[in-house]
């Protein structure tokens, strides 16, 4: 399930397919990605069965009265990596006189959440993966809340890349302009590890922290993060399932803050074309 939200990230017409595999493996009637973001809360992604909710939710504009997320903000619950469930904030009184679950959550026969609290990179907001009950069945249990621990960070990381994979294809004919508007830098390994696309934010990031030459691997400018940063790209770049380790701080020659590097993997043939051909089971390095 975890490799299918990767492929999703580059076809994305599998997603609803990938979110309602995961549902069942969590017993819920169905998931959805939604960004904290006010501006793109709307903007949710959801698994086909509850593609009526989702609908109600972002074009009915309930996404404006979501009271879990209000309430998540304000008590501190939504923070990243934390799977959250109703029961750590919300009380069943608060839920029969609230409007939002009244109206919106009753009508659609919904019940408990069980969600997984996710950074977002390219702002200061956060994302949440969540799956909701049937109306017929009782809270989350243990086993149900671990595995959405498990799966939710690479959902996170999934729906990200299907951000930016879809942003740097819609700017295709002017990429350069399309990389220099996204906060953090863009680095596209092929399956080999040779450097492929270099954005010109990246470039001014790895300054002092890699070395970055196309058609070869990238490398690690401090001298004592060569062996770990090696054996981090080693670890990253194989066709498996998904990587042990997902990031890495690299020391910048000379002092400095440190770089933070994350690897999102790439599934599925040539998802950005504009870097040429052979980049399905390679590896976009974010720099931040």
């Amino acid at each position: 399930m975890i490799d299918a939200c990767y492929a999703a990230a580059v076809e994305p017409e599998t997603w609803s397919d990938a979110l309602d595999g995961i549902a069942d493996a969590v017993g819920a009637r169905g998931a959805v990605i939604v960004s904290h973001d006010p501006a793109r809360t709307a903007q949710t992604l959801a698994s086909e069965r509850i593609a009526d909710v989702n609908l109600d939710y972002g074009v009915g504009g309930w996404w404006q009265h979501d009271t879990r997320i209000r309430l998540g903000r304000e008590r501190g619950i939504m923070r990243p990596g934390m799977v959250t469930v109703d029961e750590m904030y919300l009380t069943a009184e608060e839920k029969r006189a609230d409007p939002f679950f009244q109206h919106f959550i009753d009508r659609h026969r919904l019940a408990n959440l069980c969600a997984y609290v996710g950074a977002d990179p390219m702002d200061r907001h956060t994302l949440s993966f969540s799956a909701s009950r049937d109306v017929r069945n009782g809270p989350f249990e243990g086993a149900e809340i671990e595995r959405m621990g498990l799966v939710g960070p690479h959902v996170i990381r999934a729906f990200r890349l299907t951000a930016l994979v879809g942003e740097m294809r819609r700017e295709a004919e002017g990429l350069t302009s399309a990389l220099e508007r996204m906060r953090a830098g863009i680095v596209v390994l092929d399956a080999r590890g040779r450097v492929r696309l270099v954005s010109p934010v990246a470039e001014r990031l790895a300054a002092g922290y890699l070395a970055l030459r196309t058609g070869a691997e990238p490398e690690a400018a401090e001298p004592i993060d060569s062996a770990r940063f090696g054996r981090f790209l080693a670890d990253v770049l194989p066709e498996r399932s998904w990587p042990r380790q997902e990031t890495i701080l690299l020391r910048r020659r000379g002092g400095g803050r440190p770089l933070y590097v994350e690897a999102l993997p790439l599934r599925g043939a040539d998802p950005f074309p504009v870097a040429g051909a052979g980049l399905g089971g390679g590896v976009v390095l974010l720099l931040r």
